[in-house]
């Protein structure tokens, strides 16, 4: 029988040559990619959270192409249509709440004279207790307001441009979503063969991480939501209509970092105030604070940790953290960076317990 030419493996020598290049090709390809990073990470989350979906559709599509193809544009269904008729609805009753302001406003003689009739009583009751004339505070206040005109202005062509970057980075996460879709088995297969860890070990961290992205992005869902409906009741409660609008609004707005619900909140509680509504708008900021403000420490660390098992109050630090550090995209990396610890930790805790029954 006759043999084949005799195979050699490389020299030690140029396998350090190999690995240089492919760590200088990997760090190369790492820097070009990093513009796309969140809309990569937004795409490896959904196909995270609709993999029980896909591999549903793929037993009863048996191409690949079609199943991946079909299971995107569901996808891209649940996702669009919901947030394309919330923002309908919120433009209609944003339209709704200007023609409201305008024609109280026509009444006072116009938006100049609505406006100082609107801020009399609260500059009077300052004006009594600081001893500043109220010409002098309605002449900064008008001063601010041109500022505060100016700055609107700018944040709305800013939102404008962050609107058109954001359907951008959705098409492209979704095109990101496809291909996870579409070459899952191949990935598995290629981080299988090239894994330092044991197929058995790395399922389980990549398990744990999957159960840390689909529990935050539950919780966050969930702190969304309650934070919408505690809004919307605490306006009701001081006498605002359009519960739904504001319950919507403040749903949305929980999304925002840092300020939340108080981007909507802080300013009702102003015009109540200035409207002679004192307790409604004390009430209001309480509620605000003490009730909307901290419901996302109690119900996003409780979500995440029945997904977890990891103790509340130390998912409440590392999503501070992650925060602080990464910005949203740390408050997925943070859980998922902690449950992949606390899998490594209960292997290694593990391997540990079987070695010294071996000996």
């Amino acid at each position: 029988m006759v043999q084949g030419p005799e195979r050699h493996h490389p020299t030690t020598r140029s396998e350090y040559w190999l690995w240089g290049l492919l760590a200088v090709s990997a760090a190369v390809l790492g820097v070009t990619i990093l513009p796309f990073a969140q809309p990569i990470l937004v795409g490896l989350i959904m196909a995270v959270l609709f993999s029980p979906f896909y591999t549903w559709l793929k037993a009863r599509v048996p191409n690949e192409d079609r199943a991946a193809l079909l299971a995107t544009l569901a996808v891209i269904l649940l996702v669009v249509v919901p947030l394309a008729w919330i923002t309908v609805m919120w433009v209609q009753q944003g339209a709704h709440l200007y023609r409201l302001a305008a024609d109280e406003s026509a009444k006072g003689g116009g938006w100049v004279k609505w406006l100082t009739a609107w801020t009399e009583q609260p500059l009077g009751w300052i004006a009594a207790r600081t001893g500043t004339p109220v010409p002098d505070l309605r002449a900064a206040v008008m001063a601010r307001l041109g500022g505060a005109s100016t700055s609107l202005l700018n944040l709305l062509q800013g939102t404008i441009s962050n609107i058109a970057g954001f359907v951008t980075d959705m098409m492209f996460s979704f095109v990101v979503l496809y291909g996870l879709f579409r070459y899952s088995g191949n990935i598995r297969r290629v981080v299988d063969e090239w894994s330092p860890v044991e197929p058995a070990i790395l399922h389980r961290l990549l398990d744990a991480i999957s159960n840390a992205i689909v529990a935050n992005v539950y919780g966050t869902g969930a702190v969304a939501a309650v934070q919408g409906v505690l809004l919307g009741i605490g306006l009701a409660i001081t006498g605002s209509s359009s519960a739904v609008f504001w319950t919507l609004s403040g749903t949305l707005c929980s999304f925002i970092p840092v300020v939340g619900p108080a981007i909507i909140w802080v300013p009702v509680s102003l015009y109540l105030f200035s409207t002679g509504a004192v307790w409604q708008s004390i009430f209001l900021v309480a509620w605000g604070l003490l009730v909307v403000g901290l419901s996302d420490n109690f119900v996003r660390p409780l979500m995440v940790q029945d997904k977890m098992g990891v103790n509340g109050l130390i998912i409440f630090f590392v999503l501070l953290g992650s925060f602080q550090v990464f910005g949203m995209l740390g408050l997925f990396a943070g859980p998922a960076i902690l449950s992949c610890a606390v899998a490594i930790l209960e292997i290694l805790a593990e391997t540990r317990h079987a070695s010294r029954r071996s000996t």
